[in-house]
């Protein structure tokens, strides 16, 4: 599996498919495998480019606060080592927030930008929440317990209720790569220093702005206040889904982004 040394760290990433390349970017504690069933449609026609953020799956875990203009130079360093001189980005949740940071601070290497249920400032209340699932860790509770607490915020009360939720989760749990308390821990550093409000409305780059009705992590109201900032952004919302519409409806994902993407090449 490829490893490619980004910004002092290791870096894991895979790439499927040919044509312009789709950078995707993982949120909050999750690995390069969130992407998995949108992938498959976008590769059909996009060079897809997943990997692993530092403090995940099967990247490197520096031991010291990250924030998310480091975990966007990463991003970069990972292009420029796959020779991409821009791409569009499509990020979810700090994702999003890494892929503002990148049209704010890279806009020369951004063609577009898809902000996928993500945060001007992460809210207070999944703060508490995560915090406390990170303190489970360190207490060495059940895999299986930290995985309920992290999960109920995640997804729509109908999606938890259904077969593909089960099998999301048994795989979770025997994922070969689990998450670490360390990388969590550094990754939330990142996730609550992080806040663009001073300089999002500077943004020029194309951007989709994507929220959900079921959202409770990030609040579609609070979402669309992005769209609200960044000039001629445009901002759909999934109904019937939660924080990881990538997951809960990918066909919808996949339909919306070509969409957005046709209007602007």
């Amino acid at each position: 599996m490829p490893k490619i040394k980004c910004n002092s760290i290791n870096l894991f990433y895979e790439e499927f498919g040919q044509g312009e390349p789709l950078i995707f970017i993982s949120g909050f504690t999750a690995d390069h495998n969130v992407w998995m069933l949108v992938n498959q449609l976008f590769s059909q026609t996009h060079r897809v480019i997943l990997f692993d953020n530092r403090g995940v799956g099967q990247s490197d875990v520096p031991d010291l606060p990250y924030t998310i203009e480091m975990m966007a130079e990463d991003t970069i360093r990972l292009c420029d080592a796959l020779d991409i001189k821009k791409a569009i980005f499509i990020g979810n949740s700090m994702g999003g927030s890494i892929a503002q940071t990148l049209c704010h601070y890279y806009p020369d290497r951004v063609k577009a930008a898809v902000l996928s249920n993500t945060f001007i400032k992460i809210a207070a209340h999944y703060v508490l929440n995560a915090s406390g699932w990170i303190n489970l860790m360190k207490s060495n509770a059940p895999l299986e317990d930290i995985q309920k607490v992290r999960y109920a915020l995640s997804f729509s009360s109908h999606f938890i209720e259904g077969d593909t939720f089960k099998l999301l989760f048994k795989t979770a749990l025997n994922n070969p790569y689990p998450l670490t308390e360390r990388g969590a821990r550094q990754q939330f550093h990142a996730l609550t220093h992080f806040d663009s409000s001073n300089w999002l409305q500077q943004i020029k780059t194309p951007c989709l702005v994507l929220g959900s009705d079921e959202d409770i992590i990030c609040l579609p109201h609070k979402v669309n206040e992005i769209t609200q900032q960044i000039p001629y952004a445009r901002f759909h919302q999934f109904t019937q889904c939660g924080h990881l519409p990538l997951v809960e409806h990918p066909e919808e994902f996949h339909q919306v982004i070509m969409k957005f993407l046709n209007s602007i090449t």
